[in-house]
């Protein structure tokens, strides 16, 4: 296991697209926002959810990613194959999300439901409100259905993610196996289609040093990304980054941009400096270039911040 995510699917990403804009229902001060895109849904009580453990151990707080887009202006579907879920529930991690959202109600909210269902048929429902000014963000209740694991509730908060393009974070990584220290590892990422390309450097005689990653093994969905990159030497090493750190805490001002991400690694085939059966984490990985962020107020421009 790379991360709190109780599995990682490992399969091409499928071809998604965004509604345009101009399809997007009117209200009387313009077009309705577009929920369409990578969403994370995350427990935020208090105390945590401490049912949620499996063989003793606890899985963080309930948490569904998913890429989501909205059809017939009121209705959210998941895109096959990336979805997630932390819920001990899950006997494989993956899930069904859907939604839906009341496009009518354009006063500047409206009510947005989410309903996942895990493998085993469990069910959790997520209710809560889009504003027309923050529509990234949408915080309310979950409840749970009776079955194995019982009538459960909640607080939530759900996260939309911009894409991540061209950027680059830098940090260390902690071996499991040898308990050795590499400092001054950079990932470079680029999304396109929620897919990921880029490269991964280090010092030179460490595993990290010239991988390239393998953008048909590698997607990004919700508040994670996973990606496979290799060596020249044909050393395959699988990553994990999430917008939890090793503690499943929410890392702060992640949303909508991941300014950091905390990250595991597993080496599954030997080639190079990089020896099978290695795995490590690090502290958390920081964003290095200046992040472009979509404006979203209809000139389709970006801005920059560091």
């Amino acid at each position: 296991m790379l991360a709190p995510v109780a599995a990682l699917a490992q399969q091409p990403v499928a071809s998604f697209h965004h509604r345009s804009s101009s399809d997007a229902p009117l209200g009387p001060k313009g077009p309705l926002p577009s929920l369409s895109g990578k969403w994370d849904i995350l427990s935020t009580d208090a105390n945590g959810d401490p049912y949620n453990t499996s063989g003793g151990v606890y899985l963080g707080p309930i948490e569904f990613t998913a890429d989501l887009t909205e059809t017939a202006g009121s209705t959210l579907v998941q895109t096959n194959g990336n979805t997630f879920t932390s819920s001990a529930c899950s006997a494989d991690g993956t899930a069904t999300v859907g939604g839906t959202v009341d496009i009518n109600n354009v006063s500047g909210t409206g009510p947005v439901t989410y309903v996942a269902t895990v493998d085993s048929g469990y069910t959790y429902t997520f209710s809560g409100n889009y504003s027309k000014s923050n529509p990234s963000q949408i915080s309310g209740t979950w409840t749970t259905t009776a079955g194995a694991c019982g009538v459960q509730s909640g607080q939530f908060t759900a996260y939309m993610y911009n894409p991540l393009t061209n950027s680059s974070y830098g940090g260390e990584f902690t071996s499991d196996l040898t308990g050795i220290q590499v400092s001054g590892v950079t990932v470079n990422l680029k999304e396109l289609n929620f897919a990921i390309s880029g490269t991964v450097s280090g010092p030179a005689g460490s595993c990290f040093n010239g991988l390239t990653i393998d953008p048909t093994q590698s997607i990004a969905t919700g508040g994670l990304v996973v990606f496979y990159a290799t060596n020249a030497s044909g050393g395959l090493v699988g990553f994990l980054g999430s917008n939890t750190d090793s503690n499943f805490k929410q890392l702060p001002n992640d949303q909508p941009i991941e300014t950091s991400l905390y990250f595991t690694y597993a080496v599954y085939q030997a080639g190079g400096n990089c020896q099978a059966g290695d795995s490590g984490h690090d502290a958390v990985f920081h964003i290095r270039r200046p992040v472009h962020r979509y404006l979203g107020n209809g000139t389709g421009g970006f801005s920059s911040e560091r």
